[in-house]
């Protein structure tokens, strides 16, 4: 004992906290080079370079860019070893020192080696007994030993991988936990519910050292957690979302054989959606990507904004329709850039916006071939499924966001304005400021004032050409809202326009929508009749 007894006495942990704040240091400059590269290498390039070679040099780019990405989280786990290593030292060294004292007091004389003498007047002139002023002193230099032992490992399991090209996001995931749970960090801490506001409360008050671990040892818990900082949740989501291909990757073979076409479409999609993130990543910070949700299985679901919506005086949600997958998220995204130039257009000088592109819900589909509608198209089952989880990342959205309120609008293209319209007439809307419908079939209600809002802040856009709208509208998803029964408020849009046109370029139904966004009048015109086909029977 007398060995270990002096070490833990005499124990200095200076260099193991000069040690700690270094591997910091190489941490964060790490994550700042990852950072650069993402928005000054890859993401212009992939804006402006096309092609083979195009293709083959990103993609090696890419990996360097992911590996600087996991050098620095593990570097971070380094420093957490250290750190931790260094508490629990000084914890056991403070132990040492109580149970010397608490033997002293007691009449006990603690040699320079640790060994306890009794008093010379024998039992009666003591409190605590001789076994177990031992037993504590035995306590605390175990407890050193154990965070020396522990240290040693973990280290020695982290040594080998930091700047190295053979780590991957799985193995970075399981070293996370490990460190993570020495650490004190545990997914049982997690608030796991969904109210946004406690969500939010519990992320604001861990120690930023807390946060950095449970986004390397939990990114797709931390990804989902409506109502936490959008940055956190990006860099959660992109996270999980390299864990995911990267596992997908791993056993392709097998992959294929138990899952078969699905595999390889789950796979293209989510390879669209990265692909899409990395593209964006090259844009101005006005239009910054954001990805804010992420769910890889099936179809896949997935929300990303362009401008960060915590800062962003105007944020509007988009909400796509039927047939729209995460294999659509390159033209969905260009839908909300020309939303934010729009949006920007007609802003105020300096106010920011931030466009939202919410796959959050599974689209209906239509079958190949003849193009008969299935999977709920000329039905509300999927907009009643999805619209409660709608209203929550909206409610996510405001209770992420700082200083004075954001005008928030939300946007309904097709069937996802039928979603929108469910999410809206539930208990508690959807504390939307403005609520548009553009080639609308249906928004569940009949009449605008049903929504939750101002009629006088519901806004639709129907083109008169627009085949969903007239093959779709007055059955089963609610009437026609352009008509004149509904309310609310009819925007131009062009008049050749089909059901896709909405976003064009120079268009005058992307013009207003941009100047609702930013809370301006739009171009009204006078709501259509009410045409409700007379049916023979």
């Amino acid at each position: 004992m007398s060995n270990a007894f002096k070490r833990l006495l005499k124990l200095d942990v200076s260099d193991l906290e000069t040690a700690e704040s270094r591997w910091k240091k190489l941490s964060e400059q790490l994550e700042r080079s990852r950072d650069a590269h993402r928005h000054r290498v890859t993401g212009p390039l992939h804006d402006n370079w096309r092609g083979m070679a195009a293709e083959t040099a990103l993609d090696a780019m890419e990996e360097h860019e992911s590996q600087l990405g996991l050098a620095a989280q593990q570097t971070m786990l380094i420093q957490t070893t250290l750190g931790t290593a260094s508490q629990e030292l000084t914890a056991a060294r403070a132990d040492l020192g109580r149970a010397i004292r608490a033997a002293e007091d007691d009449g006990f004389e603690v040699t320079d080696d640790g060994v306890i003498n009794p008093p010379p007047g024998g039992p009666s002139h003591y409190g605590g007994s001789l076994g177990d002023h031992r037993d504590a002193l035995n306590r605390a230099l175990k407890r050193a030993q154990d965070a020396n032992d522990q240290a040693v490992a973990d280290l020695g399991r982290l040594e080998a991988k930091v700047l190295t090209s053979g780590i991957g996001w799985q193995d970075a995931a399981g070293d996370a936990n490990e460190i993570s749970r020495h650490a004190g960090v545990r997914p049982s801490d997690i608030p796991l519910n969904d109210l946004e506001a406690e969500n939010a409360r519990w992320w604001a008050l861990l120690p930023e050292e807390k946060k950095e671990l449970y986004l390397a040892a939990y990114p797709e818990i931390i990804g989902d957690m409506r109502g936490l900082p959008s940055d956190v949740r990006d860099e959660a989501n992109r996270t999980a979302l390299d864990k995911q291909l990267e596992e997908m990757d791993r056993n392709p073979r097998q992959s294929l054989d138990s899952e078969g076409y699905a595999y390889l479409e789950r796979r293209r999609n989510l390879m669209a959606l990265r692909d899409a993130l990395d593209e964006a990543d090259g844009g101005p910070e006005r239009k910054r990507p954001y990805l804010l949700m992420l769910d890889p299985e099936g179809d896949g679901k997935a929300a990303v904004a362009l401008g960060n919506p915590d800062k962003a005086d105007h944020t509007a949600v988009l909400v796509p329709g039927t047939d729209t997958d995460l294999g659509d998220t390159p033209s969905q995204i260009s839908r909300i850039d020309r939303l934010h130039d729009a949006a920007t257009r007609e802003a105020r000088p300096n106010e920011s916006v931030s466009t939202i592109w919410w796959l959050g819900y599974d689209a209906p589909e239509w079958e190949d071939g003849d193009k008969l509608p299935s999977g709920g198209v000329s039905n509300e089952d999927r907009a009643n499924a999805g619209a409660p989880d709608l209203q929550r990342f909206v409610t996510g959205l405001r209770e992420s966001h700082h200083g004075t309120p954001t005008h928030m609008t939300v946007i309904g293209h097709s069937y996802g304005s039928t979603t929108v319209g469910v999410a809206a007439s539930r208990d508690g809307g959807l504390g939307a400021d403005d609520i548009v419908g553009v080639g609308s079939p249906g928004m569940h209600v009949n009449e605008a004032e049903d929504l939750n809002i101002d009629p006088d802040h519901v806004w639709i856009g129907n083109s008169k050409n627009d085949e969903i709208v007239d093959m779709f509208s007055d059955f089963n998803l609610g009437d026609n809202p352009a008509e004149a029964p509904f309310g609310g408020n009819n925007f131009y849009v062009d008049p050749d326009g089909g059901h896709g046109d909405y976003w064009n370029e120079d268009s005058k139904a992307l013009e207003n929508q941009g100047r609702i966004i930013v809370g301006e009048r739009p171009r009204t015109v006078p709501k259509n009749d009410n045409d409700w086909p007379l049916l023979p029977w």
